[in-house]
């Protein structure tokens, strides 16, 4: 099922990576109380909201519990909270009440936990409390399960980030490396249905191995739509844009959420560094 229809209809689309910016940013400046950025795995959502907010904040990432997410809003009173990689927390009641509860638009909110927990206690952290934290959520699909989930919509601005494949190669150009690589993909555009930023690192890790590593974009293929477009006498989407383009020589900036070898290797062993900054 495409992702799309696991939105809201009211979900706002976002198709470049120049207008994400501008909300994350807008949310980073404190305009907004509640954001929700939903989208295609592996497009660098987290790294736009990790490149906005510079500053001190709580991010959580993957699985959290209703009462998890209430010591960490405990622990981080007044900072902005990112929940990363929310899938499956739309179905999670007692979740949704802590995140409506942080998202509440007066600024000053209060957030209670009432059910008996010695976890409270234990950890020094009251039964109420009151924050001016802010709230991001990222994840891949959304669904407004019940009146709870669509109070909660209702308090933050809703986006669904789905770049074309040819947007995503162009985020690409400002930090990958390898130009055989890059131009490989280039050529590929008119028959990737949905890209991903991750698919770039990980050719790239095949091809260092000696392996075949145009095989990393073979799970992407569409084959059906580029025949489509051909018998639509459409061009592909790689001669109707600058899909091919100069890697430029030095300073490409590697994401870490879109490829985690870097963080795990900080030194940044094994990686061209003629690509990367030190």
């Amino acid at each position: 099922m495409p992702l799309s229809t696991r939105l809201p209809s009211h979900a706002v689309q976002v198709p470049t990576y120049a207008e994400l910016e501008h909300y994350v940013r807008a949310f980073a400046e404190g305009h907004f109380n509640l954001l929700l950025l939903f989208g295609s795995p592996g497009v660098g959502k987290s790294r736009a909201a990790r490149q906005a907010l510079a500053g001190p904040l709580c991010w959580i990432g993957g699985q959290a519990t209703a009462l998890g997410i209430y010591l960490e809003a405990y622990r981080h009173r007044h900072l902005p909270i990112v929940l990363d990689d929310v899938d499956g927390l739309d179905g999670n009641r007692d979740g949704i009440r802590v995140l409506k509860a942080l998202a509440q638009t007066e600024p000053l909110k209060t957030l209670s936990w009432l059910t008996k927990t010695s976890l409270l206690q234990r950890a020094g952290v009251p039964r109420q409390f009151t924050t001016t934290s802010r709230l991001v959520l990222i994840g891949n699909a959304w669904k407004t399960r019940n009146a709870d989930v669509a109070a909660l919509e209702d308090r933050g601005h809703l986006l669904l980030f789905q770049p074309t494949a040819l947007e995503v190669h162009r985020q690409a150009a400002l930090w990958f490396w390898d130009q055989e690589v890059f131009d490989f993909l280039g050529d590929q555009l008119h028959l990737i249905a949905q890209h991903s930023l991750r698919t770039y690192g990980h050719a790239w890790e095949l091809k260092q191995a000696g392996l075949n590593w145009r095989q990393a974009v073979e799970p992407l293929l569409d084959r059906r739509r580029s025949r489509r477009r051909h018998a639509q006498g459409q061009p592909p989407l790689h001669q109707r844009g600058p899909a091919r383009r100069r890697l430029p020589p030095v300073g490409g900036r590697l994401p870490g959420d879109v490829f985690p070898s870097r963080q795990a290797n900080p030194d940044g062993a094994g990686f061209p560094q003629n690509r990367l900054d030190p």
